[in-house]
């Protein structure tokens, strides 16, 4: 959220304030919504959906049914291209928060959230068709779904395939391309597939030296390391 002026945040974050009672009322309301997109606008170039969507980051620890709400009433009232800026950032932040295997949710909470989750995405890539950055997010669902162990092939061969269609679509996006082939080889890795594993971190290191005109860090040589030792055995 750096690209956005330190004012206009202090701004948002006090209103927010305002809109939990620093804390103590965890209601959504149309009214309150409304009165938040008044006080919050002092910057015309932060759209209603982009400070809705801080809104429910903002939310984001009074848990998914308040930040779910908020969402609906971004796609409800605003128009499709000024969704998806905030959309992205949206489900960024719902895939580090409430998909993570160390918080606080129980299973079928987790279930609830992947499924509004893929809601989410599907609505997304309706309005972008072919976004690299929504696909990673998609293949990013499959390796954290709660329900992965119970079927770990399908996930993972799920993952694999947004995550192929991620670096397809990426174009000139190296950055696209370089996370998609990084979680691609991950993926390929757990299922021992290790011609396809090592293709993959190969691709990923070229993608760094590329972006960032420098090697990769050993980690990745070790698992380039790992692969070729497990095809020559």
């Amino acid at each position: 959220m750096s690209f956005y002026h330190e004012e206009t945040l202090k701004v948002i974050q006090q209103q927010i304030d305002v809109f939990t009672d620093h804390g103590r009322d965890k209601t959504v309301s149309e009214t309150k919504i409304h009165n938040f997109l008044t006080a919050t606008d002092v910057n015309s170039r932060l759209c209603r959906s982009d400070r809705l969507m801080l809104l429910a980051m903002g939310c984001a620890d009074f848990g998914w049914e308040v930040m779910s709400q908020i969402y609906d009433y971004v796609v409800r009232t605003q128009p499709p291209e000024d969704q998806l800026p905030a959309l992205i950032m949206w489900q960024a932040t719902v895939l580090d928060h409430f998909m993570a295997e160390d918080n606080d949710l129980t299973v079928e909470e987790r279930c609830r959230v992947a499924e509004d989750m893929h809601r989410i995405l599907t609505h997304a890539l309706e309005v972008s068709p072919n976004n690299a950055g929504l696909a990673n997010s998609y293949g990013t669902l499959y390796l954290r779904h709660p329900l992965r162990k119970q079927n770990e092939p399908d996930y993972l061969h799920n993952a694999i395939t947004w995550f192929r269609l991620a670096e397809e679509w990426s174009g000139r996006a190296l950055d696209n391309a370089y996370i998609a082939t990084f979680s691609l080889a991950n993926a390929y890795f757990e299922l021992q597939q290790w011609g396809d594993a090592l293709r993959a971190y190969n691709r990923h290191k070229e993608l760094y030296i590329e972006i960032k005109g420098e090697e990769l860090c050993s980690e990745i040589d070790t698992k380039i390391a790992e692969c070729e030792q497990r095809l020559a055995s």
